[in-house]
């Protein structure tokens, strides 16, 4: 089967009174894109679980619980990694004209750049599910996070013909800096195709 995959979040208010499935971020978007082709909602339940996975299984639409995609060995190499990867700076580093590389290395050490399993095991559930469908369009919401590189990433692997869309769904501040990807980071790191913004 093929189709365009939606990654989003499930609510206790993402059901109807009739059961039908409702998306938070996406509204009308959903029913739009079923009237074109199949549709597969690749879903974070961050309401009541339990509830929520009652309501799924009863829902015309097909939502995908992410934790369906990952296995115990992968959930366990997630963890290892989050424990062990470290970012280090090897070149040295100045600011106006101070060395800075001990300051920023003491930085990296700390909880500023320690990756979370959770954020890790999206590329594992994207390679999994890449293995069932295939996807000709995949829609999330981006804040540049790290669970989005990891299924832009595991995108780039293992289904390069893939669009991928990014979808800001509220003003970026200037306080949230990680939105933005500076000139150094665009050509290393993996981002959507294209960026649908409303503010």
């Amino acid at each position: 089967r093929s189709g365009t995959l939606i990654k989003t979040f499930i609510y206790n208010h993402s059901f109807l009174k009739d059961g039908e499935y409702h998306d938070a971020f996406f509204c009308d978007m959903v029913p739009y894109l079923e009237k074109k082709g199949p549709v597969f909602i690749f879903a974070n339940i961050l309401g009541d679980y339990e509830s929520s996975l009652a309501k799924i299984a009863k829902a015309r639409a097909t939502i995908i619980p992410m934790e369906y995609l990952a296995g115990p060995l992968e959930i366990l190499q997630s963890h290892w990694q989050a424990l062990t990867y470290r970012i280090k700076l090897k070149e040295q580093m100045r600011f106006a004209d101070l060395p800075i590389t001990r300051t920023v290395n003491n930085e990296l050490r700390g909880t500023l750049c320690r990756i979370r399993p959770y954020q890790l095991l999206h590329f594992a559930y994207m390679r999994n599910l890449l293995k069932m469908i295939k996807v000709e369009q995949f829609i999330t919401s981006f804040e540049n996070n790290p669970w989005e590189k990891m299924c832009f990433l595991a995108f780039k692997q293992f289904s390069p013909s893939t669009t991928i869309t990014g979808y800001q769904h509220t003003v970026v501040p200037q306080a949230s800096v990680n939105m933005f990807i500076s000139r150094y980071e665009k050509d290393i790191i993996p981002h959507p195709d294209r960026l649908l913004t409303v503010g």
